[in-house]
């Protein structure tokens, strides 16, 4: 990302301080100019969402971090990306949203992400089952 490099240097110094709500904004910034620079459907607005999903985890947004996880495993799965880069982006949202509070906006979110691993990774019945079990018992529809 040569053309945002200004941007993703401001990222990486928060994270070398340890501002994570810092560097979730510095991140944002970035995935909103890659993505207008470049589409939704460009390797690098697909690494610039997963950026924004590794400091969400690190500020403890797990809401967040669900949400840009998901959509980061589905970029990858729509870009074809190497099987254990999009199983990466997968587990990382799957451990995001079993840990944030439920709401309507989450549980919409664990639809996205039930229906993409059972499409992306049918043989791993473990989160399959954890995104089933805990949608099937939110009070939240």
């Amino acid at each position: 990302m040569p053309q945002h490099s200004a941007l993703l240097e401001t990222a990486r110094a928060a994270e070398r301080a340890g501002d994570w709500p810092a560097a979730q904004v510095a991140a944002e910034r970035l995935a909103v100019h890659v993505h207008s620079d470049l589409g939704d459907l460009h390797p690098h607005t697909v690494l610039a969402r997963e950026l924004q999903g590794h400091f969400a985890v690190r500020a403890r947004d797990w809401a967040s971090a669900a949400r840009l996880h998901t959509s980061a495993a589905a970029g990858r799965n729509r870009l074809l990306a190497p099987t254990e880069a999009t199983a990466r982006a997968l587990k990382n949202a799957v451990y995001a949203w079993m840990k944030a509070p439920m709401d309507k906006e989450l549980t919409e979110t664990g639809y996205t992400l039930a229906h993409l691993l059972v499409r992306v990774a049918p043989d791993e019945p473990g989160p399959i089952a954890a995104v089933l079990s805990r949608l099937g018992s939110s009070g939240t529809r």
